[in-house]
């Protein structure tokens, strides 16, 4: 089964993915991004599928696809991977003989962050695209939601593994393998100017002091292209000291990619006071605004995890938690007005921000704020 790209459903090199119907193609992702042996209620799998639908119609479509896969399955005597005896729960048989581009991958990239550097090659070729690519089930957000998360998070890992190979080749002075694995993260996030710096560095150090210069200005151009802003200012220091033939006083950004955050100063009051007047609106949120909302309000409690959810442009994971934010003000409006926030002190530029796109996407949520001033 492969799920890292376009997905398909292969036995013995012939590809029988079009006898499966596209939600029955999802339901085998989502229990192959489990656990192999993990129990997963049909409940939340006929909630998830089919969240348009009533529950009685949810779980009989649930019944229905789950039997359609196994029919179409049992003709290369595979059906016997997904067990589902007991009603309440299906899963994938933790015996079968079975392979999986996800499995694999994440295995591979465990290893990979353990030192271990065995099968490198096919590390960096599994990736073929995002997770389930062009899938989509139409007026499903839930869905689409587990299907970003999903991606996000995978890519995260690819991202992950491909800075931790640059890293060692490096360090081993392998300098053309070490370029290698930055140019592909870098094809894939071309404004991140971490990949730049390194790249920047890593040709200095092999000699090469002009691919470092024109380096920069690759950085430089496409920084002005496409955000209209300038590289940073530790970007331009690394970018001087080049210039000069020295980069040992550089300060080296060592660990995963880098991530910008905004700061968000108002807007956790905003939230923060509304959820402490409305305690049990968590319950009521998804997992999918939670995963914004703990960026900013770390207390929130998530489980499996989700919380972990990065993304690679600091707009991006603005208008997200922006959009989790204001879902969030609108669903507190079932249990009553929004309280008045206490403010103390001036209102931050990223939260003014959030007022004007509360006002032109949620116009049913007013916010009224009062002022107080320390010295």
């Amino acid at each position: 089964m492969k799920f890292l790209g376009e997905p398909k459903v292969i036995f013995e090199d012939k590809d029988i993915t079009k006898s499966i119907s596209s939600k029955g193609i999802g339901i085998l992702a989502y229990l192959m991004s489990k656990k192999r042996g993990m129990k997963i209620h049909r409940e939340k799998l006929a909630t998830l599928f089919w969240n348009d639908s009533s529950d009685k119609s949810a779980k009989y479509n649930l019944r229905y696809t789950l039997w359609a896969i196994k029919k179409s399955l049992k003709n290369y005597n595979m059906d016997h991977i997904i067990l589902s005896n007991d009603k309440s729960y299906c899963l994938i048989d933790e015996n079968a003989n079975l392979e999986c581009d996800l499995e694999y991958f994440e295995t591979m990239a465990e290893e990979i962050f353990k030192g271990n550097w065995q099968g490198i090659e096919e590390f960096t070729t599994l990736y073929k695209g995002e997770f389930l690519q062009d899938f989509h089930v139409y007026n499903n957000r839930d869905l689409d939601d587990w299907i970003i998360y999903q991606r996000e998070r995978i890519q995260k890992i690819y991202f992950k593994g491909l800075k931790k190979l640059s890293e060692t080749f490096c360090e081993l002075e392998e300098y053309s393998k070490a370029i290698e694995y930055l140019e592909k993260l870098l094809y894939m996030n071309p404004l991140d100017e971490d990949i730049h710096r390194r790249l920047m560095k890593i040709y200095f150090l092999g000699g090469n002091r002009v691919a470092a210069i024109k380096q920069y200005e690759k950085c430089r151009n496409i920084l002005r292209t496409e955000l209209n802003i300038s590289p940073m200012e530790k970007t331009r220091k690394m970018y001087e000291n080049i210039k000069n033939g020295d980069i040992k006083n550089q300060e080296e950004n060592k660990g995963t990619v880098e991530y910008v955050y905004p700061e968000f100063f108002i807007l956790t009051e905003i939230i923060e006071q509304t959820l402490n007047t409305y305690p049990n609106l968590l319950e009521n949120i998804k997992d999918s605004y939670k995963a914004e909302l703990i960026k900013i309000i770390p207390e929130v409690e998530m489980d499996e995890g989700q919380w972990n959810i990065t993304y690679l442009s600091p707009h991006i994971e603005k208008l997200r938690i922006f959009r989790a934010c204001g879902e969030i003000l609108k669903i507190s409006l079932k249990f009553g007005e929004l309280p008045i926030i206490k403010v103390n002190g001036q209102v931050d530029k990223i939260s003014r921000e959030f007022l004007e796109y509360v006002k032109r996407k949620f116009p049913q949520v007013y916010i009224e704020l009062t002022f107080s001033y320390t010295k």
